[in-house]
């Protein structure tokens, strides 16, 4: 089950990193060009423990609400 609101995080966060990078490929070698190269992964990075804290989130809030309705 994938979780929409999470994934459409995801998407969009990673999307964010992968642009980024794509921008620091066109620089010239450099201190620049590999600290923006970095950023880039520490964006993606980051990018995956959003989501997981959303889908946990999201999990647990559903749970909850099915404990609401269906107390068995």
């Amino acid at each position: 089950m994938i979780l929409q609101t999470p994934i459409n995080h995801f998407n969009e966060d990673i999307q964010r990193a992968k642009d980024l990078r794509t921008y620091a490929e066109g620089l010239a070698a450099g201190t620049i060009k590999n600290d923006i190269l970095r950023a880039s992964w520490m964006m993606a990075v980051g990018s995956l423990d959003a989501y997981f804290c959303d889908a946990y989130g999201d999990l647990v809030a559903r749970t909850f609400r099915a404990k609401r309705t269906q107390p068995a």
